[in-house]
């Protein structure tokens, strides 16, 4: 069996947008606040205009910086190669073990720890640990 070379890039989506539902009555629109389950893939599909909610501009802006980087990916299992940016993109690097970092996608752009203790690190590392099938 022919072994590759796999390149983890690790993320963390903190980007939360103030939506105003459409209710068709403006008096009446329900304000939401925060990230749920899912709702980067609004984002990173590029989709936001076909939602039920009001977007800001730059919400837009975060959608196609993520929706480059997913293609990007897609094409060369790389998301800074592949030329579907038209703004440029920050370099996101593939995760190293030993740095325990991820990139954090919608708020600062840039390389975050992955966890804010050693404790929440050693959590998520025997979660990850547990989590991923074998032969990986």
């Amino acid at each position: 069996m022919r072994q590759y070379e796999m390149l983890v890039h690790v993320w963390k989506g903190e980007y939360r947008a103030n939506l105003r539902t459409r209710t068709g009555n403006e008096d009446t629109c329900e304000i939401m606040r925060g990230a749920t389950h899912g709702s980067e893939v609004f984002y990173a599909l590029g989709n936001l205009y076909a939602q039920s909610s009001s977007y800001s501009e730059a919400d837009y802006e975060v959608s196609e910086k993520m929706s480059s980087y997913w293609a990007n990916f897609v094409k060369t299992r790389n998301p800074n190669k592949g030329g579907s940016s038209t703004n440029g993109t920050l370099p996101w690097g593939a995760n190293v073990p030993s740095q325990n970092s991820q990139f954090d996608l919608g708020t600062s752009w840039k390389k975050i720890p992955i966890a804010s203790s050693i404790e929440e690190k050693e959590v998520l590392l025997k979660y990850f640990k547990l989590a991923t099938p074998s032969p990986y």
